[in-house]
């Protein structure tokens, strides 16, 4: 079942990557396929064995970190960077990582005024 409804209007489909051509009719599922699948050609090309993500606790990150796991088979970690900014993104940078079962470290730089990295509550 799409994800999105289709839309029963011809529309030129966007250029979103240099290989993938996304129509407005096309389901999230297949999208996120897409993405994943170039995401892997360009780590193959890179010659990395994974792909390291900055979680901010938005939701593009959440996205990016979803769609590399898909491309990487989970060789996948999440960096939690928390600087000047609310401490409920660190929060929700957490949550999405726990979600997708994520590793993550926490990394601060002193010099741009970064925060100490809570621990994760324990059960």
């Amino acid at each position: 079942m799409p994800f999105l409804k289709p839309v029963t209007q011809n529309l030129e489909p966007v250029q979103a990557l240099p290989t993938l051509r996304i129509g407005y009719i096309q389901s999230m599922a297949s999208l996120a396929g897409q993405m994943a699948d170039w995401l892997r050609r360009q780590v193959a090309a890179a010659g990395s064995k994974g792909i390291v993500v900055g979680l901010s606790g938005g939701i593009d990150s959440a996205v990016v970190s979803r769609v590399a796991q898909m491309a990487t088979d989970g060789a996948v970690l999440g960096v939690i960077m928390p600087a000047h900014s609310d401490p409920q993104d660190e929060a929700d940078a957490r949550l999405v990582a726990e979600h997708f079962q994520l590793p993550t470290r926490c990394s601060t730089t002193p010099s741009a005024g970064s925060r100490r990295c809570r621990r994760p509550a324990r059960p």
